[in-house]
């Protein structure tokens, strides 16, 4: 008999639950009618961990859901009077299966298959026919993602899989993509070029992982930029290139280094920059990277400005989701070219000057005296 549990775990942030995490049963999981769901795919090493005991630890879902919580500065409601978010938006997290008892996971084809047969609740009824469209139009209207590296290509393979359904039952690939543009996706380090959706990329040049990847390593920008750029693209241009793989509009944040400090032993524990939870701000929605011990916030202008616009942008995608959920007609979702200009109001917030790189103070050394 075919195991019908799904072989990934996923659960959501609520504040009733330990750590404000609940574990989410897949056949009684719905998305939100009232609210929006916000779905984070987080790297291929956002894997199942285990106790000591041998129960399962799902503190890296958990951990993808929080950031997105702290960069969209969701308050707690029990403890301040301003309008809550949490009433309206289900972060919804995932836990990818290990490979071969590997250190890091993928989705199979069982869990994508799991993931088509939710999906389709938004586009068909209990029959398998097509909603009408305007209906699956305001359904794919109360969706945002959220991803990190390998979590793009999830993201991605969900809504090719998607695509394909709705055309085999009879949609035009025109009305498709008029559907899928009432989503959005944000993404940090995205491992791929492919975008169903409307984007929003965000991309460091100091990092390993995807130094070798042609978008960031291109001599147009990776030689000249110092400080942050943004570039708003129509549909099938990415890179300032001809792009069959980018089907929706999409923005791209490139940032020359998010450690505007250079050649500092101590802060090169940063892993290149790849790492996402360094996004991370405060409950009063400070920047709050660390490197161990020591706070990162006076050497890293570029980390804070990166930060804030990735959290502007959820926030502002996730409000229209939120006005869709109470509202009989749909209500477009901000285009990503006036979304870029609000992002560009905070990258010039900042003077340009701060954006650069600049060079570690010189520790004194006896051949090096203070000066007097």
């Amino acid at each position: 008999m075919e195991d019908k549990k799904p072989l990934f775990h996923f659960g959501k942030r609520d504040l009733r639950e330990p750590n404000h995490w609940k574990n989410l049963d897949f056949e009684e999981f719905s998305f939100r009618e009232d609210g929006v769901t916000i779905l984070c795919f987080e790297g291929n090493g956002t894997t199942i961990k285990y106790n000591e005991d041998g129960t399962p630890n799902y503190s890296n879902a958990n951990a993808g859901c929080r950031r997105v919580e702290s960069l969209m500065g969701i308050k707690i409601e029990a403890t301040d009077d301003i309008y809550s978010t949490y009433k309206d938006v289900d972060l919804v997290g995932f836990s990818y299966p290990r490979v071969n008892g590997q250190n890091y996971g993928e989705m199979t084809e069982q869990c994508y298959k799991y993931l088509d047969e939710k999906f389709m609740t938004l586009y068909t009824d209990k029959d398998g026919s097509l909603l009408p469209i305007d209906s699956i139009m305001k359904n794919f209207s109360k969706l945002v993602f959220s991803s990190h590296c390998y979590g793009a290509i999830v993201v991605d393979r969900i809504f090719s899989n998607i695509n394909k359904n709705m055309l085999q039952r009879g949609m035009s690939q025109e009305q498709v993509l008029n559907v899928f543009a009432q989503s959005a996706h944000v993404t940090y380090a995205p491992h791929t070029d492919c975008s169903f959706l409307p984007t929003v990329r965000v991309e460091s040049f100091t990092d390993s992982v995807h130094r070798y990847l042609p978008s960031l390593y291109s001599e147009k920008y990776h030689s000249k930029l110092d400080g942050i750029k943004i570039y708003h693209n129509p549909a099938g241009i990415l890179n300032n290139s001809p792009s069959f793989a980018s089907r929706q509009e999409t923005i791209q944040i490139f940032s020359s280094r998010l450690i505007n400090t250079v050649d500092n032993t101590d802060l090169t524990r940063l892993k290149d920059e790849h790492e996402a939870h360094y996004l991370t701000r405060d409950a009063n929605w400070n920047s709050s990277p660390r490197c161990g011990d020591e706070p990162l916030s006076e050497h890293a202008v570029n980390l804070d400005i990166t930060s804030q616009m990735i959290g502007y942008a959820l926030s502002m995608l996730a409000a229209n989701a939120i006005e869709n959920a109470n509202t009989k007609d749909l209500i477009p979702k901000p285009s990503m070219q006036e979304l870029a200009g609000h992002l560009q109001g905070i990258l010039e917030s900042v003077p340009e000057e701060d954006l650069r790189a600049k060079e570690a103070p010189v520790t004194p050394t006896e051949q090096e005296p203070l000066a007097q």
